[in-house]
């Protein structure tokens, strides 16, 4: 995962998976953070959308 990703994982976990609150805290466009959520779903199997999942990835970038 690249830092861009991470970055958005972590955004995800304090704005309690609210997509327009992790591009407004990022400077991202909606779309683009969508865009990147669609691509750590087809590296990893998870969705960032989903609480489980979430965490999971959380603790995935914590581990590196």
């Amino acid at each position: 995962m690249n830092d861009t990703e991470k970055k958005i994982i972590r955004s995800l976990c304090n704005n309690n998976l609210s997509v327009c609150a992790t591009a407004r805290e990022l400077y991202y466009h909606r779309s683009t953070i969508e865009r990147h959520i669609k691509r750590i779903k087809g590296k990893t199997g998870l969705n960032p959308q989903k609480y489980y999942d979430l965490v999971k990835l959380e603790e995935m970038i914590k581990e590196v």
